[in-house]
């Protein structure tokens, strides 16, 4: 009987060891995950602290106050460049960006979404070239420029 016990006692002490890793991991994994959601909030601008969506498709759906939800969803990015391009070529404070974005219906879970929204300009800008930073958290829209550019470029190539 006193082999059977150390052997049980053996187990036991294997068993809690295990246990310590696993929660060793589980800690580092639950790090890694908050790291990453707070990334993503900040890089997004949705200031969503987990995604939803495969990230294939993460963008924050918010709905519009004159139409039904169910028949329209505007994403934040989607009003933002709507806003931008309507004020073109005025350009705006991320401020004055997300009142009216927000006049559109948008809606954002972020402490400070005109902070969020300029963390977001700078990731539009980088990725798309759409938007242009003309001042500390100010931006205009540029999609109208290069669209000219482009114009000017292929008959300029055409003439010779």
């Amino acid at each position: 009987m006193a082999s059977d016990e150390r052997t049980i006692r053996a187990h036991l002490e294997e068993i809690e060891k295990k246990l310590n890793e696993l929660k060793e991991k589980e800690a580092i994994l639950l790090s890694l995950k908050t790291s990453y959601e707070r990334w993503l909030a900040i890089e997004t601008g949705t200031g969503q602290t987990y995604p939803q969506k495969p990230i294939a498709n993460q963008e924050e759906k918010v709905t519009t106050d004159q139409e039904d939800s169910k028949q329209s969803l505007l994403s934040l990015r989607a009003a933002t460049l709507k806003v931008l391009q309507e004020a073109y070529p005025q350009a705006l404070h991320a401020s004055e960006i997300w009142e009216k974005v927000q006049a559109l219906g948008a809606k954002s879970q972020a402490k400070r979404p005109a902070t969020a929204l300029d963390f977001s300009l700078h990731a539009l800008m980088r990725r798309t070239g759409l938007v242009e930073k003309v001042a500390p958290a100010t931006w205009r829209w540029a999609g109208k420029e290069k669209e000219e550019g482009a114009d000017k470029k292929e008959e300029e190539s055409e003439e010779e």
